[in-house]
């Protein structure tokens, strides 16, 4: 983390520039509450239906389904080939809340908003992703109705963003990175132990069971638990 200020006191001595989300980005629509001037080029994707990407999932697929749930399903191909899309985004589901995603590489898509940015010289897609996860609340405000809530395009694109160099970018979304791989790594022991936890607390009292042969594993899955080492901490 040191270095990242390091970074921001030598490149950006005098403040970090700010833009509209808008004038750095490229999107999928063109939406009639923003202003022609701040949406000179669109990108257009093939929308599949919810149904649609169901028929389509397969286990030995390749191709990204960008839904817009956190669900995980990939798509072959030969099926989809003529809507495949080979980018880098950010997304946000039309309907519904705001479910920020970060996608590089193969995709097809559900009804998903999605942005690329303009110029990778000078703005790193990753970093245009966490800066929202950074904005979630605010984001999720944007989006209103009484129905399916859609989100206002206009506090989309309007929303401010710093764009200090890109190596101060770099660094950050390196940061991040390690602390997100990390997280997951942690949730991922989490679920493992609260199976065991669960597996154990029905055998240890369910007294039908061999309790000294469970009481023996049980001693020894403690352990293990015990044995565990110390996690270090991350530089920044």
């Amino acid at each position: 983390m040191s270095n990242i200020k390091q970074l921001i006191q030598q490149l950006c001595p005098n403040g970090v520039e700010w833009k509209m989300l808008g004038e750095v980005t490229y999107w999928d629509k063109r939406f009639n509450e923003v202003d022609r001037s701040m949406q000179p080029e669109i990108r257009k994707y093939h929308y599949y239906l919810a149904n649609e990407l169901e028929d389509l999932e397969s286990p030995s697929g390749t191709i990204k389904i960008l839904y817009t749930s956190n669900r995980v399903a990939f798509a072959e191909e030969e099926d989809v080939k003529d809507n495949v899309v080979d980018a880098e985004i950010v997304a946000i589901p039309w309907g519904g809340n705001a479910n920020i995603k970060y996608f590089n590489g193969k995709f097809i898509t559900a009804d998903n908003r999605i942005a690329v940015v303009r110029d990778k010289s000078i703005l790193s897609t990753k970093y245009v992703y966490y800066w929202l996860t950074q904005n979630q609340a605010e984001i999720d405000s944007f989006y209103r109705g009484a129905g399916i809530k859609h989100p206002s395009m206009l506090k989309m694109l309007s929303l401010p963003i710093p764009i200090p160099p890109l190596e101060i970018q770099k660094k950050i979304v390196e940061c991040l990175d390690k602390f997100s791989a990390l997280a997951a790594e942690l949730q991922a022991e989490l679920q493992l132990r609260k199976k065991q936890y669960e597996y154990y607390r029905t055998r240890l009292l369910s007294f039908d069971t061999d309790v000294t042969a469970l009481t023996d594993n049980t001693d020894d899955a403690i352990q293990s638990i015990d044995n565990q080492p110390t996690r270090g901490g991350i530089s920044g």
